[in-house]
Order: structure tokens, then sequence, then C-alpha cells
């Protein structure tokens, strides 16, 4: 009685008359080939799907220095710089997102999507603040890197402006219609020089306190003051413009927002 065949082996069948080995095993040969060389090609896939990846590459800091805002213009209260985005991988980099900190940033790319070994550009602007001192920000990349899904860059710059307002606008008291408010901002001098200053041209119903003209010398500091009397409850808002004799800030407009109960 003959044994049962057993894959990928040779059979011994026993007969009656003896034992006679015979290989009945090619096409169970031919099929367990086949099987090998399906798991190899899938275990290749595998592993060039495993290699296969986008690599997100880039600085990880951008750094002005020391920077120094010339002029009151709001192209004077921005700065720039050109950042490289590079694919090390071997498959498209898609960037999904970009995300600066905050809306004083933004970060647009050339393009999103970026091929092996190719690389974009991505223009940071920041609006810069109206303080001096050390500015810091940050801007993420988020992609299809599986290693590094979200990549940070950050944004240094050490702000030294030779006028300083203490606001952006000028921030009034709380009221009732009726009532005189007042607003007050303060003007901060850090260069090493001796300049003039007065804030005239008020919009209407804005009273200017402040002596028209007054000087400012190196770390001088000088409050303006104005003020409103409202004539129904709500929101209202003034406006006026700070004159220097400071080269670069000769004219600052500024305004000024209330609430009256």
């Amino acid at each position: 009685m003959a044994t049962r065949p057993t894959w990928c082996e040779t059979t011994v069948v026993e007969l009656q008359t003896g034992q006679v080995r015979c290989d009945i095993s090619r096409a169970s040969y031919r099929y367990c080939t086949m099987q090998f060389v399906s798991l190899v090609s899938i275990l290749v896939l595998a592993s060039l799907t495993i290699y296969a990846q986008p690599r997100i590459v880039t600085v990880d800091t951008v750094h002005w220095g020391r920077v120094i805002p010339r002029g009151s213009t709001p192209e004077a209260q921005k700065i720039t710089s050109r950042v490289a985005i590079r694919n090390e991988g071997t498959q498209n980099l898609v960037v999904t997102n970009v995300r600066p900190q905050c809306g004083c940033t933004t970060a647009p790319l050339d393009s999103h999507i970026i091929p092996p070994g190719d690389s974009t550009m991505m223009t940071v602007t920041i609006n810069l603040p109206l303080g001096s001192g050390l500015f810091s920000k940050y801007v993420s990349i988020e992609s299809n890197d599986s290693v590094t899904p979200v990549r940070p860059i950050y944004l240094i710059a050490d702000i030294q402006r030779p006028l300083q307002l203490s606001s952006s606008f000028i921030p009034f008291n709380t009221g009732s219609p009726g009532d005189t408010i007042e607003g007050r901002i303060s003007v901060t001098l850090l260069a090493d020089t001796t300049i003039t200053v007065q804030i005239g041209e008020p919009s209407k119903g804005l009273l200017i306190k402040t002596p028209n003209v007054f000087e400012l010398r190196q770390n001088d500091v000088a409050e303006l003051i104005v003020a409103f009397v409202p004539r129904q409850p709500g929101a209202f808002r003034g406006e006026a413009v700070i004159k220097t004799s400071l080269p670069g800030y000769e004219t600052i407009p500024v305004q000024g927002f209330g609430m009256t109960k």
C-alpha cells in the first residue's frame, strides 16, 4: 500500500514486490518554487515599502541677529528669510500644512510636493513687535515624512529700536457717555541722540493733552496723553500722529480704541 505523498519530498511507494523509490514530486517542487518566489517577492516589496520613504531636511533655526528697524512704514517693520526645504528620501515629500506660531508670521512654500533629491523654498516673513529685545517664534511644517511628521523651525531676532512705543495703539480707559476719557501711550528714545517729539493731527473729538513739542534724550521716556468725550455708549476710536525729528521715524500714525458703558 502506497504511503501518502508529502510536498517537496521524494515519495516512497511500497509495492507487494518490494520497495521502489520513485520521484513523483515534480509538480510539488514546481508548486513549492512558485510559493517561494511569491514569498520572496512579498518580502522585497515589503522592504521597499519600508525604505522607500520621504525624508524632510531643513534648518533648525533662522537667526536674523541684531535687527534695527529703519522707519515707521509697514515694510520697515518686517524681516524676511528664504529657507530651503529638501527631500532626501526616495518618495515624494508632500507638505500638508505650514503652521506659524502666531498671526505675525507668514511662511508660504514655493511648492508643496518635493520629489526625491529635490528642494523647494519657504519665504518666512515676520511683522516686528513694537518693543525691543529678543524675539522668538516658530513655524511647524507638517508632511508625509513618517519619521518626522511635524518639523519645527525656530525664528529668532534681537530687535533694537531707536524709538520705541509702549503699544501699537492708544488704549482708553472705560467710562460713560459725556465723561472725558483719557488714553495714554509712552515713547522711549534708545538712540544716542536728542530729538523733538510732538503729537498732533487728532481725529474729530480727540483732544491732545500733551505739550505740543518736547525734547527726548537717550533713554528718556515721555507719556503722550489724549482724551475723548463719547456721546453714546459702545465702542469708539480716534487717531493721531506722532511726529519726531529722528530720521526714519518722522511720522508715526497711531489709533486709539475705547468702550463706554
